[in-house]
């Protein structure tokens, strides 16, 4: 379990600064001569997708954990099979 919770730091420590960065995009699209609507509604949108990213992130870390350990390899097969499907 140790290794379990010393990925979620390490996954937590990548994922607050690119979280942070995406925040801010706004001045970084408009730096690179995107109109200002554009640039805001942009931002906009993938500071709402922050949190999703984030939940996303944690959960890969977890199936790869239990993935390595083979407890439950199959059901996660079954699990990405009809959320793929569900994407698509």
């Amino acid at each position: 379990m140790y290794i379990l919770q010393r990925a979620f730091v390490v996954a937590d420590i990548v994922l607050f600064p690119v979280a942070i960065s995406m925040a801010v995009l706004r001045t970084r699209f408009q730096a690179l001569g995107q109109s200002l609507q554009l640039s805001h509604d942009s931002a906009k949108i993938l500071s709402c997708l922050i949190p999703g990213w984030i939940g996303l992130y944690l959960f890969e870390t977890m199936k790869k954990y239990l993935q390595a350990r083979r407890s439950c390899a199959r059901d996660i097969r079954y699990v990405e099979s009809l959320t793929h499907q569900r994407h698509c």
